[in-house]
């Protein structure tokens, strides 16, 4: 007869049969492991600039900037991604282009996490002058910007540094909903 301390015995043998069949059942199945995402690595427009025209001046070594724009989130005026565009008066006179005259291509260079993640040459009729030594950073430029009654609550969307032919200057434009704000860049 099955009394309770049978019940039991047999309870238990089948947990532990059971356990060994679903350990040898899936002795055979890949193992999967998780790899963890790299953390982003937020950067001033100063840092990221700094690598992108290394980069670049391995292109070209006249290289000058056109632009330099965030990628994406923008916190503090740092993004984890910046593109840069690039001039150069060699490759264009290389191209056949006149003197002076804008290039139909540039050399484009994309930072993100602190590392160069890509390089192109591009179509562009851009051409842009260097960078004057004492230039706002990125953090500094939305500090400001924030500060400003208007914009208080705000949310940077994009930071483009640009150089303005028309003016001959290099510029900061401070995209958010509200739309786009200019500041020169000292």
């Amino acid at each position: 007869m099955f009394t309770k301390r049978n019940l039991i015995i047999f309870g238990l043998l089948f947990v532990l049969i059971l356990v060994a069949v679903l350990y040898f059942a899936t002795l055979g199945e890949k193992q999967y492991t998780i790899e963890k995402t790299p953390p982003k690595e937020s950067m001033t427009a100063k840092q990221a600039y700094d690598l992108a025209s290394a980069e670049a001046k391995k292109w070209q070594a006249d290289v000058q900037p056109v632009f330099l724009k965030t990628i994406g989130e923008v916190k503090e005026g740092k993004s984890e991604a910046w593109q840069a565009e690039f001039y150069s008066k060699s490759y264009t006179e290389a191209q056949g282009g006149p003197v002076g005259s804008p290039t139909k291509y540039n050399y484009l260079v994309t930072v993100k996490n602190k590392k160069i993640e890509n390089t192109e040459i591009a179509e562009s009729g851009i051409w842009g002058s260097g960078l004057p030594s004492d230039w706002r950073d990125s953090a500094e430029v939305a500090g400001q910007f924030l500060a400003l009654p208007n914009f208080k609550n705000e949310t940077i969307k994009e930071l483009n540094l640009y150089y303005d032919r028309a003016f001959q200057k290099w510029f900061w434009a401070v995209r958010t909903e509200k739309g786009v704000t200019g500041f020169e860049i000292r």
